[in-house]
Parts: C-alpha cells; sequence; structure tokens
C-alpha cells in the first residue's frame, strides 16, 4: 500500500497496477494474481465475444495472460509500446490477435459477427472522428490514458479506478475529471491545428478558452465550414462518441453491446449482510439466495419429542434497496423443513388497494342501474296520466 499524491498522508490507496507490474517485475507472484483477478472478468467477455465456446474463450483468456507476464519478466522497459499505460488495452488486443490466428484454421469455432469481421478484411473503421480520438489518446500521459478508458469506455465506477490508479475511491473521482478535461483540451488543440481562415482560429481559440457563450461569428461560420463543425459536434457530445468511435479505432473488433453485457452479468454482485445471520447477494433472486438458520427461526417437534430449529430462515426482501426480515406463515399440513409461503406486505396493501376500488366500481353500477329503473318507472306513469286513465285502463 502506497500513499496516494492525491490524498494526505493519513490516506492510503491500494496497488495501482503500474505498482503490481514493477512488483510482478521484481519476482512478486502475488502481485500477477492480483492483476489477473482485477482484469479476468473483462479479458473474459470479450473472449465470449468472439466465440461462444467457453473452452476456447478460456484458452484465449490464458494466452493473454501468458503474454502479459512474459512481457512483464522480459528486459524491455515496462511503460512503453502500443497501450503500454493500459493493462486492460494489452490483454484485449492479446485476445483479438490470437482469435484472428485460431479462426482463420477454424472458422467455425467462432461466433458469426466476429467470422464476418474477419472475412470483411478484419478493418478498422477509417472514419474523421475516430482518427481525431484516437490522436488525442494516444497524445495522452499514461496514466490518463487509462483513466480515460476505464472511467469512459469501459465505464467503470470509483472503486475500480481507484484499484487500477492506485487512488482512493474520491482522489479517483477527481482524477477521471481531470483526464477527461485533458482528454478534451486535446481534442481540440488536434481540430483546430487543421483551420485555415480567420474564423476558423477564431473558433481555435473559442474551443481552447474556459467554456462560456460562443462569439457572434462563431456560429455563422460553424454554418459554412464543415471541417469546424465536426470538430464543434465532437467537442459537444465527446463521452458518447468516445464511448462509440474509440475502442473499435483502438481495437477493431469491438462489439459494445455484448462485451458490456458479457462483462455485466460475469461480474460478482457484492455480498450484503442480512439480520438473523447468512448473507445474500444484492441483486439475486430469492431462490438463489443463502438460507442458513436463524436463532428466530420457529422451533419444530422433533422425532424425540423435544424441539428443534427450521432449516428454513426468514429470507431478506429486497424493497427500495433496503433489506427487511418478513416472517415464515405456514400453510396447514405442508411437512416441516419444506419451503413455506411467506407474506409480503407491499403486495398485500396492493391486494386491499385492489379490493376497495373493486368494491367501489360494483357499488356505482349498482346503483347507477337501480337509479335507470326507477327513472323508467316514472316515465311510464307519467305516459299513463297523459293519455286521460289510470292504472285500470291498461287492463284487458
Amino acid at each position: 500500500m502506497r500513499t496516494s499524491p492525491f490524498a494526505p498522508r493519513h490516506r492510503h490507496a491500494p496497488s495501482g497496477d503500474a505498482d503490481l507490474l514493477r512488483a510482478v517485475r521484481d519476482g512478486d507472484g502475488a502481485a500477477f494474481r492480483t492483476l489477473r483477478q482485477r482484469h479476468r472478468v473483462a479479458v473474459h467477455a470479450y473472449a465470449l465475444s468472439c466465440t461462444p465456446r467457453p473452452d476456447l474463450a478460456v484458452a484465449l483468456v490464458e494466452g493473454a495472460f501468458g503474454g502479459l507476464h512474459d512481457r512483464i519478466v522480459s528486459a524491455g522497459p515496462l511503460y512503453e509500446g502500443r497501450h503500454a499505460a493500459c493493462v486492460r488495452l494489452q490483454l484485449l488486443e492479446s485476445v483479438r490477435i490470437d482469435a484472428v490466428a485460431r479462426a482463420v484454421r477454424a472458422p467455425a469455432a467462432f461466433g458469426p459477427g466476429f467470422v464476418r469481421w474477419l472475412d470483411g478484411g478484419a478493418t478498422w473503421p477509417l472514419t474523421a472522428e475516430g482518427h481525431g480520438l484516437a490522436v488525442a489518446f494516444e497524445r495522452l500521459p499514461p496514466g490518463l490514458r487509462c483513466l480515460v478508458w476505464h472511467g469512459v469506455v469501459e465505464g467503470d465506477g470509483p472503486d475500480v479506478l481507484g484499484g487500477i490508479s492506485g487512488l482512493s475511491r474520491a482522489d479517483a473521482q477527481t482524477a477521471l475529471a481531470l483526464a477527461q478535461a485533458s482528454f478534451r483540451r486535446t481534442r481540440a488543440a488536434i481540430g483546430a491545428e487543421r483551420a485555415a481562415g480567420r474564423d476558423c482560429a477564431a473558433l481555435r481559440e473559442q474551443l481552447l478558452a474556459p467554456q462560456g457563450p460562443l462569439r457572434p461569428r462563431v456560429p455563422r461560420h460553424l454554418y459554412t465550414c464543415a471541417r469546424c463543425w465536426s470538430l464543434y459536434e465532437d467537442l459537444g457530445d465527446l463521452d458518447r462518441r468516445t464511448r462509440f468511435s474509440l475502442p473499435a479505432r483502438l481495437l477493431g473488433w469491438w462489439p459494445a453491446p455484448e462485451y458490456h453485457r458479457l462483462k455485466e452479468r460475469a461480474a460478482p454482485r457484492p455480498v450484503v449482510p442480512r439480520r438473523g445471520g447468512g448473507a445474500v447477494e444484492r441483486g439475486a433472486s430469492s431462490r438463489h439466495r443463502t438460507q442458513r438458520p436463524s436463532p428466530h427461526s420457529p422451533r419444530l417437534p422433533s422425532r424425540s419429542g423435544g424441539s428443534r430449529r427450521s432449516p428454513v430462515a426468514p429470507p431478506a426482501v429486497c424493497s427500495g434497496g433496503a433489506e427487511r426480515v418478513v416472517g415464515p406463515v405456514r400453510r396447514h399440513g405442508a411437512r416441516p423443513g419444506a419451503p413455506v409461503r411467506r407474506s409480503r406486505g407491499r403486495a398485500g396493501a396492493v391486494w386491499r388497494r385492489t379490493y376497495v376500488v373493486r368494491a367501489v366500481i360494483v357499488g356505482l353500477l349498482v346503483g347507477g342501474a337501480l337509479a335507470a329503473a326507477l327513472v323508467g318507472l316514472l316515465v311510464d306513469e307519467r305516459d299513463i296520466g297523459l293519455r286521460g286513465g289510470g292504472w285500470e285502463t291498461l287492463l284487458p
């Protein structure tokens, strides 16, 4: 553990990827296991986006980590070369290179999307937007590049950012904001380098200056200069365009929805303690939760004549982000130890409200029918009076 450069002396941050790389080179095997644990879920998700076969995906992941270990322990510099500042990008690129080599020999073992991309020449998107973002990304210092990738492209939270960068949770958010601001300035400077006219220079000054209202002639120039308009749009929605265009420009193969879905599904869920003992994974369904005996469980009669505790503990029910315990309601005649049906306060309240609404609706319908019948009788009596007779005139 080392003191974070962004934090006071009494606050400490975990070992970042850079510290772990140096420790691995010094022969620390535990440091490489920490690196593997930190990046394995994301690398495995990227491998599964290439192939649907789990065994082949595991082989791609192991090959990527093996190559990373070989590069670390070699005599070459640690922080030079393509993606040298970002361990995650190095691993994803190794998976893609290995997957392409294997798919050429056995395309049937890989997914249809990956095979189509390979048959199309395994091309990179050569758009002007992606080029400008990639150049701006490569010009950033190594630490800021890593923060932009994890915080903007992959959308990792403060805890993950803190572990990778070696900063505390609060310091990681501050460093990410600084990295985003530096990335924006670099992207604006690259776009302004190609400005030629006087109005383009005015736009350059506007983009490099602190944010504020546009000068009067800048909007007019944007409608006449396609290059400046593209730069202005790029900076106006920089985070979304970075997530969409930068990974494909750096890696080539980037199925963003599938990668994020697989990564989210494989991420470990935080374990939340519950009352009465035991633990529950937040977001897990009730049938997959850990059921442990609780000291408050009802006692059941045992065969020896005494009593024993029920092996079924009251479940933890998530309601609005909080955990509460609901007591069991056992059906008559159910065998001891069987799963019990539990009442839920919110469901009961909804049922009662629904019952009241239905009763009011039925009452209104019945009252309306009776009122209609009464009005009909009054109308008939009025018609008989107008004919000049009474009820006896209707008799035969």
